[in-house]
């Protein structure tokens, strides 16, 4: 989606949800520090979501998601996959199946910071 945008930005954002859950639970426990950025992420949570710009969907809704990040040892196999069916359409759009093809090339073990998923 980066170069359908004018600034080069991308369609989605992620919002690390386990360690809003980690800070929730520091903050439960009495951590201060935490207490604050429980309130603060907490806020522009509810936010983004009164703005209709969240989407945190439950199994089987109809905007359910799998987030492969390229540093993940397995996404460049994905990616590739990806691209092959892109190809493999009767009117295949041919440039996205590069795009996506140039996303594979620096994922995976291809990627700095390659790392199993956890």
């Amino acid at each position: 989606d980066r170069n359908i945008n004018a600034d080069g930005g991308g369609k989605y954002a992620l919002v690390n949800m386990r360690r809003f859950r980690e800070i929730r639970a520091q903050s439960e426990m009495g951590n201060p520090h935490a207490q604050g950025s429980e309130n603060v992420i907490g806020h522009a949570l509810n936010t983004l979501q009164a703005l209709g710009v969240l989407e945190d969907p439950d199994e089987g809704d109809v905007s359910e998601f799998f987030v492969l990040k390229l540093r993940d040892v397995y996404a460049e196999a994905a990616l590739r996959g990806y691209a092959d069916a892109v190809r493999a359409e009767q009117e295949p759009d041919l440039e996205y199946a590069e795009e996506i093809d140039a996303l594979a090339d620096r994922a995976g073990r291809h990627s700095p910071f390659a790392k199993h998923p956890d």
